[in-house]
């Protein structure tokens, strides 16, 4: 039973590093499909995050399912430090994923009632519909 617990978490981290694996290839393709302006860097980012995020999300549910082995209080205090981390990293990178969905708008477009940004660019929100 022991082993099938620590196989199945081993099986979920590597699926986690699959989801890191494949949106390093995402990113990287969506870099060379942008010759790597500033536009298609930022874009790498997000798609970055965006995998780490879920990995994140995976090699938490392997954590969480070798609790059922943990036999010791000094092994459950490591666990529960291990992931306060991992919720921490996560929701760090969550709000970095929203954050950057924050696109500059074009000189014609700027809107008078915002704020600009400390760089001095104004900052609306993407709209659900154009992705």
């Amino acid at each position: 039973m022991i082993e099938a617990v620590h196989l199945l978490a081993r099986v979920i981290e590597l699926l986690g590093g699959l989801v890191i694996a494949w949106a390093m290839i995402r990113a990287l393709g969506t870099g060379v499909s942008g010759r790597f302006s500033d536009s298609s860097i930022e874009r790498m980012r997000q798609v970055m995050a965006q995998g780490v995020v879920g990995a994140l999300g995976l090699m938490t549910a392997a954590t969480l399912l070798k609790t059922i082995t943990l036999r010791s209080w000094g092994a459950i205090g490591m666990f529960a430090a291990v992931l306060a981390l991992r919720t921490l990293v996560k929701q760090a990178l969550a709000a970095e994923v929203r954050s950057a969905q924050l696109q500059p708008l074009p000189a014609g477009l700027q809107e008078s009632r915002s704020a600009p940004a400390a760089n001095g660019r104004t900052y609306s929100r993407q709209s659900p519909a154009s992705g």
